[in-house]
């Protein structure tokens, strides 16, 4: 009686024991899950953040394109419109020295012609 008392005591101690063990376990493996999770949310935080600056780094990069292309015609337009007073005024100029010059031959042929009373 007195060895199935102790081998009772025995297998009792054994399975809190075992019983510890197990509770030991579980916590790591649950403590395992939690840092896991825990990675992955940081890793996909991470990759959200690279995402979110890569598309503003692409917008930016339009944006900047679509003014420069702007600057580009407003310059273009300039230069058109320099071009095309130049021309005016060039024409303006050749038409004011074709007149003068009309007008000089036209008193230049009045000054020969006798004068009709």
């Amino acid at each position: 009686m007195v060895q199935r008392d102790h081998e009772q005591k025995s297998q009792i101690v054994e399975r809190r024991i075992r019983d510890d063990a197990a509770v030991e376990e579980a916590k790591r493996r649950e403590q395992s899950m939690k840092e896991e999770k825990i990675k992955q949310e940081r890793a996909r935080q991470e990759a959200e953040a690279r995402q979110k600056a890569t598309a503003k780094l692409a917008a930016d990069a339009q944006k900047a394109a679509y003014e420069a292309a702007q600057k580009e015609a407003v310059e273009k337009e300039a230069a058109k419109s320099r071009a095309e007073a130049v021309s005016t005024s060039s024409q303006i100029s050749q038409k004011s020295v074709a007149h003068a010059t009309i007008m000089a031959i036209s008193t230049e042929i009045k000054s020969e012609l006798p004068e009709v009373v």
